[in-house]
């Protein structure tokens, strides 16, 4: 075990890292950066920039960030969010279109292992989510950019669905997101980075089991 101010503690045998490092959850890191004041909140334009965390000590493996920049071959915009009041009609709509959807997750994604909790919170229907590929992130509390926006979403859960598209451009990595938030939400469903892991991780044992037996 190593541990350091940059790193955290590390954990590493040949084949799998782990790094621990104990943070403050900020929620104002997803504040974003925000245009003009405006009197219709829905019409505002945020902005994201991100910046990939350096490599566990002794791995070579690019994190989802770098690897993007990589492709890009340089900094750029990643992919552009369009917010929708019915995202299961825009989805419907876009692949009438013709658009090409990045791959679902696995069904324990909407499973106990993964988001079916949230799902249920939300009154969300599953078998409709899991059919189109769709994701959840829920939100505890909420921002509100400006006290000319005040609300009572107390009572009142905040959620976010979203869908990510394939790459628009054959040379290219940019690609497009459709979201819908619900109940005041802001966030940018930083929550379903731990939910896909547990759901993939659920998947692949599940796998396993079958091959074996």
């Amino acid at each position: 075990m190593e541990e350091d101010e940059d790193n955290g503690l590390v954990l590493a045998t040949n084949d799998v890292g782990l790094r621990l490092r104990a943070m403050e959850y900020w929620k104002c890191s997803e504040v974003n950066l925000i245009a003009p004041e405006d009197e219709n909140i829905e019409s505002r334009l945020s902005m994201v920039i991100a910046e990939g965390l350096p490599p566990v000590p002794g791995s070579s493996e690019k994190n989802q960030i770098e690897s993007w920049i990589s492709q890009h071959g340089g900094p750029g915009i990643q992919h552009v969010a369009l917010v929708s009041s019915n995202i299961k009609v825009a989805i419907k709509n876009l692949r009438q279109l013709g658009t090409p959807f990045a791959n679902a997750p696995p069904a324990t994604y909407y499973s106990k292992m993964g988001r079916l909790d949230d799902i249920i919170l939300a009154g969300e229907d599953v078998d409709a989510l899991r059919d189109n590929g769709i994701l959840i992130d829920t939100e505890s509390d909420g921002i509100h950019y400006s006290n000319k926006y005040i609300e009572d979403f107390s009572n009142r859960q905040r959620y976010l669905l979203q869908i990510f598209t394939r790459p628009v451009f054959r040379r290219d990595p940019f690609f497009l997101e459709i979201i819908q938030r619900t109940g005041g939400a802001t966030g940018f469903g930083s929550g379903n980075i731990a939910a896909l892991y547990r759901s993939v991780q659920a998947y692949i044992v599940g796998e396993k089991s079958l091959v074996e037996n």
